[in-house]
C-alpha cells in the first residue's frame, strides 16, 4: 500500500508538469510532448559542445558597474534611465541595453514552440545558427536587426530580421520570410546568435542619444542624406511629416513633446511581456479542440 501512495503521489505531482507539455506541442508527434514545456533546460555538456563553452559561464568576476547594469536592465525602464540627472554615460547606458536582451535560449525556444506548435523552427534556426547563416547583427539600444543567409537546397533565400526588447523579454520580432508565425526559425537564429556569442554583435546607444549629440546642421545633413538613401520609401512619409510640423492647425506631432525611438525601450508606464503569437497560438488552440472533440470512428473486430 505504501508504494502503491508513492507512486500515485509523483504522478499527481507530475499531472501539472504533463498538461504544460501538452500546450505547446498538440500539432507535433506524441515522442515530442515532454520537450517544450517551460521546464525544457539544455544540459551544460551539451551546450558546450554545440557552443565551444557553457552558456552560464562569464568568464570571470564581473565589475560593480556591469553587475548595476545587469540588474537596472532586468527591472528599470530604459525611459527612467534617462531622466536621471545628473545624466548617465553613455558607456552605462550601453551596458544596460546589452543586458537587456534575454539570457537563455530556454524562453526562446518555448515562444517559438507557442508560435508553431512544435520545435521544429526552433531546431531550424538552432541549425541556421550552427552553420553561421547570421550576418552583419548590430544592436542600436533596444532594437536587434541582422540577416540571415540561407543556402540549403530548400530554403534559399536571405533575410531581415528585427527584434525589439526589453528587461529581458523579446516584444516584437518581424522577419521578411513568408513564414505565418513571427517566431520563424530566422528570428531564433538571430537570437541564439546574440546570446551565444554577444561579442559579435556591434552595438549602439539609442537613436535619441545620438541625434542629441548632433549640432542642427548635422541634424539638417543626416535628414538629407537618410532620405536620398531611400527615396522612394521615405520621401512621402518625409514631407507628410514635414507638412504636419510646419502646419498652423493644432496637431499629434505639434502638441506631444519629444519624439518616438523605437530602439529606446518601453515607457516607465508600459509592462513589458514577451511577444506572443495569439493568432497562430488560438488557430492551434482551434485545431486541437477540433481534434479532440470530432468523434473518431470505432473499429469493430
Amino acid at each position: 500500500m505504501f508504494e502503491w501512495e508513492e507512486g500515485d503521489r509523483f504522478s499527481f505531482e507530475d499531472s501539472e508538469r504533463f498538461e504544460e507539455d501538452s500546450l505547446c506541442s498538440w500539432i507535433s508527434e506524441p515522442e515530442s510532448l515532454c520537450n517544450n514545456w517551460r521546464g525544457w533546460k539544455r544540459s551544460e555538456k551539451i551546450a558546450s559542445l554545440l557552443y565551444g563553452r557553457a552558456r552560464d559561464q562569464d568568464g570571470g568576476v564581473q565589475t560593480l558597474t556591469e553587475m548595476c547594469a545587469r540588474t537596472v536592465a532586468a527591472h528599470i525602464p530604459f525611459e527612467v534611465v534617462e531622466q536621471m540627472m545628473p545624466p548617465v554615460p553613455e558607456q552605462l547606458q550601453l551596458l544596460i541595453a546589452f543586458w537587456s536582451f534575454p539570457e537563455n535560449e530556454e524562453d526562446i525556444r518555448l515562444y517559438s514552440c507557442l508560435a508553431n506548435g512544435n520545435a521544429d523552427e526552433f531546431l531550424r534556426g538552432e541549425n541556421h545558427y550552427k552553420h553561421k547563416s547570421v550576418h552583419d547583427p548590430l544592436q542600436i539600444g533596444f532594437h536587434l536587426s541582422a540577416t540571415v543567409v540561407v543556402s540549403s537546397s530548400g530554403t534559399k533565400g536571405q533575410f531581415n530580421v528585427a527584434v525589439t526588447f526589453d528587461r529581458g523579454r523579446i516584444t516584437t520580432c518581424n522577419c521578411t520570410c513568408s513564414a505565418n508565425a513571427s517566431w520563424c526559425s530566422h528570428v531564433v537564429a538571430v537570437c541564439l546568435h546574440r546570446i551565444h556569442q554577444p561579442s559579435q554583435v556591434k552595438l549602439r546607444a539609442p537613436v535619441s542619444e545620438s541625434l542629441s549629440r548632433l549640432q542642427r546642421d548635422q541634424l539638417q545633413k543626416f535628414a538629407q542624406y537618410l532620405i536620398s538613401e531611400l527615396p522612394q520609401q521615405i520621401l512621402p512619409t518625409a514631407q507628410r511629416l514635414i507638412d504636419e510640423i510646419l502646419s498652423s492647425q493644432t496637431s499629434d506631432i505639434n502638441t506631444v513633446s519629444g519624439a518616438p525611438d523605437p530602439t529606446a525601450g518601453g515607457s516607465a508606464n508600459e509592462q513589458m511581456a514577451w511577444w506572443l503569437d495569439e493568432s497562430n497560438l488560438h488557430e492551434n488552440i482551434h485545431k486541437i479542440l477540433v481534434k479532440f472533440c470530432v468523434p473518431s470512428p470505432i473499429v469493430f473486430r
